[in-house]
């Protein structure tokens, strides 16, 4: 199974995403897309009838989106709703078969945060 995958290194993924209240002590929003335990699943082509799990190792670092507070508001008022679309870029670091089909593991490597069509934060990550 990893040889399957060895050759890809990286995925991209949109997601759909809510953020939280405001955290005035951490000084930004929580990404409902990054919450811990989070599994992402989705179809592949390659497993037709398998559903292929994807469980990120490094939540902890990227659910808090960091907004000094004059930021945050003016995107609060923006984006009311708080819903938001996340493309998100994965280094796969781990893979095995299940019986319900492949189970990858990977570390949030980048993410851009959408809102109506436009960009409104990109994030890189560094170990």
């Amino acid at each position: 199974m990893f040889a399957d995958t060895a050759d890809i290194g990286s995925l991209l993924i949109r997601v759909r995403s809510q953020f939280s209240q405001y955290d005035a002590d951490s000084k930004g929003y929580y990404l409902s897309a990054f919450m811990p335990g989070t599994i992402l699943k989705f179809s592949s082509g390659k497993y037709p009838g398998n559903r292929v799990e994807l469980r990120l190792v490094n939540l902890s670092k990227v659910q808090l989106w960091s907004l000094e507070p004059s930021l945050a508001e003016a995107v609060l008022k923006k984006h009311p709703n708080r819903e938001v679309l996340v493309d998100v870029t994965v280094q796969i670091v781990g893979v095995r078969m299940s019986s319900s089909g492949p189970q990858l593991e990977g570390k949030v490597r980048a993410y851009a945060i959408y809102a109506n069509e436009m960009q409104i934060a990109a994030v890189q990550l560094t170990d």
